[in-house]
């Protein structure tokens, strides 16, 4: 799990590279911070599963 915002973390930081007038970060702390965030929002909004009478 420690190494799912990564990805994000490592998107958001080339994406700030080839756009930086759209997108910027000074460093990898910020990008990090952020692959963090989504890494969080992605947790939160996550489905739950059911065995298909509704209930968990």
């Amino acid at each position: 799990m420690l190494g799912f915002w990564l990805l994000p973390a490592l998107v958001l930081r080339y994406t700030a590279d080839k756009m930086p007038g759209t997108l910027s970060f000074i460093g990898w702390e910020p990008a990090i911070w952020d692959g963090l965030i989504v890494l969080l929002i992605g947790i939160v909004s996550m489905e739950t599963p059911t065995n298909g009478t509704g209930r968990l």
